[in-house]
């Protein structure tokens, strides 16, 4: 009787010991998968930012296709909101010939414009339209409080701050990995 009951609690250590063996497996397993998982998502990360930064660093402001899945969108090139502090100033460049500009106050108080060339400078209280037959800088100075402004033309133009996000297709949905301004002059 003394030797199936040695042979019983032996029985049981066993399986006590080889659940413990088999527990510290599967749970070193699934972090050595976690870690290879991170360090490939770190990878297509690290890939993504690079594709970005090349885009950006071109100047070339076309909303593109990147690998996995992902799109950087950028502002629209002919229309542009911004928001000016007291007494800050705002430059636009127009590269193109023959241009339409309307200028709108969002909110608040009057801008003060004025060009490049120095051909014209004007308050504007609510909205302008302007044609110019060159290419030209457009200044923007706030003269009171905080001013949102809305800036739209006929054509591409180059604005001193620029929105872009990147955008991540899963399943059927388009999500918001990342969004910021970047500085162009």
């Amino acid at each position: 009787m003394q030797d199936t009951h040695q042979k019983a609690s032996i029985l049981i250590w066993s399986i006590f010991l080889s659940l413990i063996i088999s527990i510290i497996f599967i749970n070193t397993s699934s972090k050595i998968g976690k870690t290879i998982r991170n360090n490939s998502l770190i990878s297509e990360s690290i890939t993504s930012h690079y594709q970005v930064q090349k885009i950006l660093n071109e100047k070339n402001y076309i909303n593109t296709q990147l690998d996995n899945w992902e799109n950087i969108i950028f502002e629209d090139n002919n229309k542009y909101t911004w928001v000016l502090k007291v007494k800050e100033t705002s430059e636009t460049q127009f590269p193109s010939i023959n241009n339409t500009i309307d200028i709108s106050i969002l909110d608040w108080w009057p801008i003060f414009y004025s060009f490049s060339n120095n051909s014209a400078s004007w308050v504007v209280n609510k909205s302008i339209s302007i044609i110019v037959s060159q290419t030209w800088s457009l200044y923007l100075r706030n003269l009171w409080w905080h001013l949102k402004y809305n800036i739209s033309s006929d054509t591409d133009f180059l604005t001193k701050r620029k929105w872009y996000k990147v955008t991540k297709k899963i399943g059927h949905k388009e999500v918001i990995k990342s969004s910021t301004t970047i500085k162009n002059f």
